[in-house]
């Protein structure tokens, strides 16, 4: 595939970045960085460096005067890479590609009150902020519940 076939798939759309723009997100990846070299929370500092990341693919693309269309906006920022700096980079998409799907390992609190979601190999190192698991490791399987925010 090449970054032309995913204009004509509609997957990639024009997009002129201004210096502004860019500078902007190479310092919110910057900031993103330091941050996440200084916090102990491990889902934080994995959330906040897949951030940073994400900004700095952004920035690829944008200088490529493309951006992803709405649909699936992080798969192809970080799948866009080895289209743009070449196939040695296949390798560091496909890891950047695994470390999206799991962030993406999240379940909110519905408007039922409760959750039930059954999270393959859910085990002890998961975190709950405001409602939201935020899940680091799968060695076991079982559903789990929490009780309505009041």
């Amino acid at each position: 595939m090449s970054l032309t076939r995913w204009r004509e798939n509609g997957w990639l759309v024009p997009h002129e970045a201004t210096a502004a723009q860019v500078a902007q997100l190479l310092a919110i990846a910057e900031r993103d960085l330091a941050v996440a070299d200084e916090i102990d929370d491990l889902d934080w500092k994995f959330g906040i460096a897949y951030n940073a990341v994400l900004k700095l693919c952004t920035v690829a693309l944008n200088a490529s005067g493309l951006r992803p269309s709405r649909e699936m906006h992080h798969y192809r920022t970080l799948l866009a890479l080895p289209l743009i700096l070449g196939p040695d980079r296949k390798d560091d998409a496909a890891y950047l590609d695994q470390c999206r799907m799991k962030r993406n390992h999240v379940a909110r609190i519905g408007f039922s009150g409760r959750f039930e979601t059954y999270a393959p190999g859910l085990g002890a190192n998961f975190t709950l902020e405001r409602g939201t698991a935020y899940l680091l490791s799968v060695p076991a399987a079982r559903v789990v519940s929490l009780p309505a925010q009041r």
